[in-house]
């Protein structure tokens, strides 16, 4: 029998109170989810260590082990010099951050899961060390963690940020042990109900259980999706197909607790649904193309007072929208958009989620809407409201004539109307060496400790196309930051991979450099970055425009086995645009010129 800490406090409405809360045994199941084993009938968590790799002082990385209480002679001189926290599929994005203090060097940068704490073979012992959690992550866990310090034995838990160690003190830590205790989902509370009958009585409390909630999606083209538990993606975001209809449910219902949980959705051609759909009911459509670009979801009765319904969507075209709760819609209205992924969890009342920076509901026309605005045509074509006169149309006729049996196709889209113009956006090249941009710029953006490790190696990437260095970066950090670059710019990476290159359209390469515009603008470390791609060795871009603009570029070149040459960057004018363009050109950037330069010009009259 194992014991459960049941985590979870709150203010409830007037009426009702949180009176305690009880440590309760189960039987643990087998089966695990978000890293947690299900507790029998209940819905409840176990508390689950989180693996930990530790860098032992002469012998390497070993995974942290239980140890005595008291350290024996054997292992008494062990010491780790850095740390590791093991990814273990918690979260779709690393949201677990750790900082250690060492000695004589003081608090290191705070980094990920995955990544290590601070260099090794320096010869210096761990005094100290703190563990938090992301906005998000943090509002369905907490981190709890401690440390065993020489002569001291094992500290007391620490939690959430705080620090644990004896930091200047010249005493090491020798283990380390983290766990993650799951708090959306309760079980096992104690509530006081307090009715005119009861006033004089002496206190009664009614224990309930909240179980888990889950549900599921119908993608178009493919069916019902497995069920997910709360917190976990529903839908498919990978793809590119939307999703048609959806149900929720609890795996039992709720005891002692009365209310219902309902759900809506919003269509392009019939607006929001007229009627709310309840537990257990399929809202939506199955099999008639009908996609949802927006939902609703609530709570009624007893639910309702003690709980938060929160939830997010994933929009084909913005990527992760805000969370948002308690029935205010969650997705788009613009009639171009659709959903394709959903995420929904349960908390005590005024602990919901709430993301400032990203609103639930986006009716603004924004640059990925109006690159997937751009009609898959053949001809040369004005989107986002503009209109193409006929001196430049014939003017782009001629410079792509000039390219004579080749290929080509682009987009060129302003950064801040969303006008543009494209050719042949949906038309496959080969990406040769212009997708290391994108890989680069995915890595910089989300490993801090990356940039620092391996600046030389990424400043040669990005400024001469090193092959070796860019094999070197992806073979050292892998893809994973690279996946979700794509994803949150609405690409799928369909096409084959070619070791570390692809194919892709104008269209989907737009789509990312839109995505590298929006880190170059968020911080300093993003400007940095681009800042590092203003004077490429090689680019169609900066070498038509460089003289007139400041341009941040990356081109990919090859004449032998495939054949392209491609570029896309950021020319930054008056109002800065983006440019993507391919080729079937075998390795000759000055082929591209012209073509670029008549949309230098188009732009200026946009």
């Amino acid at each position: 029998m194992d014991h459960l800490r049941i985590m979870g406090r709150g203010k409830v409405k007037k009426g009702f109170s949180l009176l305690c809360m009880v440590i309760i045994s189960t039987v643990v199941l087998s089966r695990t989810v978000y890293g947690f084993e299900l507790a029998g009938g209940d819905g409840s968590y176990t508390e689950q260590l989180l693996p930990v790799q530790l860098y032992i002082h002469e012998q390497g990385w070993e995974t942290a082990v239980d140890l005595a209480e008291d350290m024996d002679e054997e292992n008494s001189d062990r010491y780790p010099e850095a740390i590791m926290l093991v990814q273990d599929g918690l979260f779709s994005r690393p949201d677990l951050h750790y900082g250690v203090y060492v000695q004589e060097a003081g608090w290191q940068e705070m980094v990920s899961c995955g990544e290590v704490s601070c260099p090794i073979g320096n010869n210096r012992h761990l005094e100290a060390l703190k563990i938090e959690l992301g906005e998000t992550a943090s509002m369905q866990y907490d981190v709890e963690y401690r440390v065993y310090i020489r002569s001291l034995g094992w500290l007391d838990w620490a939690r959430n940020g705080e620090v644990t160690g004896a930091a200047g003190l010249g005493a090491p830590i020798q283990n380390l042990e983290v766990r993650l205790l799951k708090k959306e989902l309760l079980s096992g509370y104690s509530i006081e109900r307090d009715t005119e009958e009861e006033q004089d009585s002496e206190e009664r409390c009614t224990e309930i259980t909240i179980p888990r909630l889950t549900g599921k999606t119908y993608i178009r083209g493919d069916g019902w999706e497995e069920y997910a538990i709360a917190g976990l993606t529903m839908g498919d975001i990978v793809g590119v197909n939307g999703i048609e209809s959806f149900l929720l449910q609890w795996e039992q219902n709720p005891s002692s607790l009365n209310g219902e949980l309902e759900y809506c959705a919003y269509y392009r051609d019939s607006g929001w649904n007229s009627d709310w759909n309840q537990t257990g009911e399929i809202c939506g459509t199955e099999g008639n193309g009908r996609n949802i670009e927006a939902v609703r979801i609530r709570l009624t009765g007893e639910l309702e007072r003690f709980f938060d319904i929160n939830y997010r969507v994933y929009s084909k075209r913005f990527g992760w929208l805000g969370w948002t709760s308690n029935g205010e819609p969650a997705g788009t209205s613009d009639g171009v958009s659709y959903l394709s992924g959903m995420q929904v969890f349960l908390s005590v009342k005024d602990s919901r989620l709430r993301d400032s920076d990203t609103s639930a509901f986006n009716v603004q026309r924004d640059l990925y809407w109006s690159v997937a605005s751009i009609p898959e045509t053949e001809e040369i074509v004005g989107f986002g409201g503009y209109e193409l006169g006929s001196v430049r149309r014939s003017q782009l006729e001629k410079a792509i004539g000039e390219l004579k049996n080749y290929k080509c196709g682009f987009v060129m889209i302003d950064t801040q109307t969303g006008k543009g113009v494209a050719y042949q956006a949906d038309q496959e090249f080969y990406s040769a060496s212009s997708i290391k941009g994108h890989f680069v710029l995915s890595l910089c953006a989300n490993n801090a400790q990356a940039i620092k490790k391996s600046e030389g190696t990424i400043k040669s990437v990005l400024q001469y196309s090193s092959n070796e260095g860019y094999d070197g970066l992806f073979n050292t950090y892998g893809g994973k930051y690279f996946e979700q670059w794509q994803s949150e710019a609405g690409v799928s990476l369909k096409e084959s991979m070619r070791g570390h290159y692809a194919m892709y359209t104008p269209r989907t390469f737009c789509r990312l450099w839109i995505r590298n515009w929006e880190f170059f603008e968020a911080d300093e470390t993003g400007d940095l970055v681009g800042s590092w791609m203003q004077k490429p060795n090689a680019s169609a871009i900066h070498e038509a425009l460089g003289e007139k603009y400041v341009t941040r570029s990356k081109a990919g070149w090859i004449g032998s086995s495939f054949v392209a040459t491609c570029d896309g960057g950021v020319v930054y004018s008056e109002s800065p645009y983006i440019i993507t363009i391919m080729s079937d050109v075998p390795a000759n950037m000055k082929r591209l010129y012209p073509i670029i330069e008549v949309l230098d010009k188009i732009h200026e009259e946009m």
